[in-house]
């Protein structure tokens, strides 16, 4: 669970001519004018903007901290910072804890407010209500008074939460160039063409670039987890079909051993079934010996997985019950096969044979 929803996102650097704006009022117009005119494509349900997308790889860092300290440095708490347009934490789906989204005024106003992921607010103000408080922040920035607070979205890392993170109107943290996140509601292939046209059209000055939609960078970022992935689970495969070759041989053979055992009871008045159940006996007995062992010998093995698996267990008991169950399953397939054959034949046949 990522903490926001990638999926029907598309996004792109749009990449701003800084000369043709007189004042930062302008330039915070230029950007509402340019949302409403790309939430206006049929297809569109919203639309913001932001400096460092979603599991980029990169989010500026700094510290921040409580009134009470003089002034800030590194070894203070550390944040991720991301310059917002309103709208933005809507189109990806995080969740608000409490208080509101950043907007047009907060922006268009130079605001010094923010929103604050949950982290940040709890170590801040731990059991108090956050909203309307203020903390001093990095990057040369004002004071902030929270307005916002999210869950922490992982956009750093999909495997865990990395620090806190802070979302600052675009106006008073600059950073250029600024990404737009469009979600749609499944709208084709055109949609990047229409958004390109509307960002034309409003005059930025520079062409877009990096058009992609966020699921894309979610992949990049677990390409790896899913290669290793794939890797555990052929070998954990093959592992799987060699033992259950080894055990079915090993079972068959010890059943083909005792034909001559059973072609004496069988001269000596048993019944198939009984030779049946008396094959399954020894056979059982095996396994009642060798799947404990197998199991032992699994849980110090499974240690070596622990920095590989992802919030499972490596001794997750539904896995090695299972694992025995199959094995077990096996183990008495591969006896009773050539028991049934063994029960089946002519007494008489199998004692000449073996002489």
């Amino acid at each position: 669970d990522l903490g926001y929803d990638p999926s029907r996102t598309l996004s792109m650097a749009v990449p701003v001519d800084g000369g043709r704006f007189d004042s930062r009022e302008e330039e915070a117009v230029f950007w509402r004018q340019l949302t409403e005119r790309i939430e206006a494509i049929p297809g569109v349900t919203r639309a913001g903007a932001v400096s460092h997308l979603p599991l980029y790889g990169y989010a500026p860092t700094d510290a921040f901290s409580g009134l009470e300290v003089d002034s800030l440095n590194w070894e203070n708490s550390l944040a991720n910072y991301f310059s917002t347009l309103p709208g933005y934490l809507e189109t990806i789906g995080v969740e608000f804890r409490l208080g509101r989204d950043l907007t047009d005024e907060d922006v268009e106003g130079q605001r010094p407010v923010a929103v604050v992921d949950a982290s940040l607010a709890e170590a801040l103000f731990p059991g108090e209500n956050p909203l309307g408080r203020v903390f001093k922040a990095g990057w040369g920035l004002p004071d902030l008074e929270i307005v916002g607070v999210i869950r922490h979205p992982r956009v750093m890392d999909a495997r865990a939460e990395v620090r806190p993170q802070v979302y600052v109107p675009a106006s008073i943290f600059r950073w250029r160039p600024l990404y737009y996140v469009v979600r749609h509601d499944g709208a084709g292939a055109g949609l990047a063409d229409a958004v390109r046209a509307h960002i034309d059209e409003a005059g930025s000055g520079r062409a877009v670039y990096e058009v992609r939609p966020l699921d894309a960078y979610v992949d990049d970022a677990t390409s790896v987890l899913r290669l290793t992935l794939m890797l555990i689970t052929l070998l954990a495969g093959l592992t799987a079909v060699l033992a259950a070759f080894g055990l079915f041989s090993v079972m068959a053979y010890t059943a083909y051993r005792a034909r001559r055992a059973s072609a004496i009871r069988s001269a000596l008045g048993a019944t198939r079934a009984e030779l049946l159940r008396h094959h399954l006996r020894s056979g059982a007995r095996i396994l009642m010996v060798a799947i404990p062992a197998g199991l032992l010998l699994a849980v110090p093995g499974a240690r070596l997985l622990q920095a590989i698996v992802y919030e499972v267990s490596t001794y997750d008991v539904p896995s090695l019950a299972t694992a025995a169950l199959v094995a077990a399953a096996i183990g008495l397939l591969a006896t009773w096969l050539p028991a049934r054959r063994a029960a089946g034949a002519d007494p008489m046949d199998t004692l000449r044979a073996e002489g």
